[in-house]
């Protein structure tokens, strides 16, 4: 690959040409090594499949929330069993679990807090870093409009690959 110095020392029109090769030869081969080393198969969302993607089972975080959710089953059924076999199921008083009711719907309300939070500040920081990759592509096509107006064509081509890697990103 052709380094800086070297492409300064060539003319304008080598120099443009030589980095539309480096550009396209990083493109292609990194595409290639992401195909190759990516064990992920992404898949194409259409608005006609909604329905078995709301149903998929890969790439959720069950394995996360399988255990508790258990948990809470199994203490349930262990609880209704017997209040309900022995037939006084109005002589139970639920006042008394209302302090531990009062504790977990507070502990669970500060952990949702903390979540919206993250997620919010992931939301900000990903319309940052989009921001800055806009700005630099705007700056990238003027600089191509203004530099590379002897060659029309390499000009172009280079704004095309700068969308398409903004697009693409």
């Amino acid at each position: 690959m052709a380094t800086v110095v070297e492409l300064s020392a060539l003319g304008h029109g080598a120099r443009d040409s030589s980095l539309l090769a480096c550009m396209s030869a990083a493109t292609a081969s990194e595409q290639r090594q992401r195909a190759v080393s990516s064990e992920l198969v992404q898949r194409s969302y259409t608005g006609n499949y909604w329905l078995p993607t709301l149903f998929m089972l890969r790439g959720r975080a069950l394995d996360r929330i399988a255990l508790p959710w258990l948990f809470v089953m199994a203490f349930t059924f262990l609880w209704s069993v017997p209040v309900l076999a022995s037939g006084n199921a109005q002589a139970v008083n639920f006042e008394q679990f209302q302090g531990a009711f009062q504790l977990v719907l507070t502990t669970l309300s500060f952990l949702l807090v903390f979540r919206l939070n993250h997620a919010a500040l992931r939301f900000w920081s990903c319309r940052q870093m989009w921001g800055k990759l806009v700005e630099v592509v705007r700056q990238l096509a003027c600089c191509a409009a203004t530099h590379c107006s002897h060659a029309p064509e390499q000009r172009d081509a280079l704004c095309a690959w700068a969308c398409a890697f903004a697009v693409s990103s």
